[in-house]
């Protein structure tokens, strides 16, 4: 269970984002945990996880969500249209190799 937040907030509120605090927000945006990023970084977790829950650090982790998504969607569309090009080749060879006269009818019937 975590700590019940004081009336004044934290001690030492994030006010911008360094390097640091970017590189520590893509470590756990990776999946990694609390304390071995903070091991990395030779921080306490209360930091890691102070830079975690800021309001900059939750807005640059749902920038990299989003960024992370469009690049999933991006790789998505390549594959299928791929796959739609290699299909339509395949059907283009296949077709090249049928015997005359077997063009142009749907599964050959005229």
């Amino acid at each position: 269970m975590g700590r019940i937040p004081s009336e004044s907030g934290p001690k030492n509120p994030v006010k911008y984002l360094t390097d640091k605090h970017r590189a520590i927000l893509r470590r756990l945006a990776w999946g990694r945990r609390v304390k071995n990023v903070a091991a990395e970084f030779g921080v306490s977790r209360q930091t890691v996880s102070r830079v975690r829950n800021s309001p900059l650090g939750r807005e640059y982790t749902a920038e990299l969500n989003r960024e992370t998504d469009r690049l999933y969607r991006e790789k998505a569309r390549a594959a299928i249209v791929g796959s739609v090009i290699d299909s339509c080749a395949d059907i283009g060879e296949r077709r090249s190799e049928e015997p005359a006269g077997m063009h142009g009818g749907f599964l050959g019937f005229h």
